[in-house]
């Protein structure tokens, strides 16, 4: 599977049309490449004849699910004191673009007109648009700038928090659970330096790690590189347990 960026050039428009002949059309482009979207700025005053000369990026992972990947672009009309109007939409097969960026490294298609049409397959105007495609090397800020994870250090510590966070709605779910019929045997002494008092400190000293952690979770969201997750265990010395402790 290649990954790579691909470049929608959005030119201009000419011959829109619209239902509503009493007001001039401020039109606008809604640009979906599967569940990404990006919306122009919205042409207003230019009516029919708009321009924009706006470029726009997509991730794309080639090949995909998709046996026939496409770009879909609406154009609609801005309206101030009521919803936006449809005029219509063209669809762009990207397929060909794909492969041949993938062969060559890269490949652009030329801005060229594409056919508007309304939900009723009539005609609406024509829409000049540009596509180009280029593979590339997915690293840290290319997966931050298209909403990937980014695996950086930092980022490391935010998914460790994160983690910690649910199991600790877990525990929480666990704690409130209640059984009439359980029966919580007597308490039994430890003996200090054995291998169950061992694994017992052990615990406690998890506990604690996870505490900590937990409690600096919304301070590391907030400033996440002020956080030093280089918690050392307390020195042996000043941790010791007396015999009262597991009684």
């Amino acid at each position: 599977m290649t990954i790579g960026i691909m470049e929608v050039n959005l030119v201009d428009a000419r011959g829109l049309s619209n239902s509503d002949f009493l007001n001039k059309i401020d039109p606008y482009v809604l640009i979906q490449y599967k569940s990404q979207e990006h919306k122009s700025t919205i042409a207003k005053g230019q009516g029919s004849k708009p321009s924009w000369n706006e470029t726009f990026k997509f991730r794309v992972e080639f090949p995909g699910s998709d046996e026939q990947p496409k770009l879909v672009l609406k154009i609609m009309d801005h309206d101030t004191f009521s919803s936006d109007d449809y005029i219509g939409q063209t669809t762009i097969y990207l397929k060909e673009v794909l492969e041949l960026g993938v062969e060559n490294g890269s490949f652009e298609l030329r801005a060229q007109k594409y056919s508007i049409v309304d939900s009723s397959q009539s005609y609406r105007g024509d829409l000049r648009v540009g596509v180009s495609f280029t593979p590339r090397v997915e690293n840290e800020s290319y997966a931050q700038e298209f909403g990937g994870w980014k695996e950086s250090q930092c980022g490391q510590r935010l998914k460790m928090f994160m983690e910690l966070e649910m199991v600790s709605r877990d525990e929480g779910r666990a704690i409130c659970a209640f059984d009439e019929e359980e029966t919580i045997p007597e308490t039994q002494p430890i003996e200090i330096g054995g291998e169950e008092y061992m694994n017992r400190r052990a615990e406690i000293r998890c506990t604690e790690t996870f505490h900590n952690l937990r409690n600096n979770l919304v301070e590391h969201i907030y400033g996440v590189q002020n956080i030093n997750l280089n918690l050392d265990p307390p020195d042996d010395s000043e941790d010791e347990f007396s015999e009262n402790d597991f009684m």
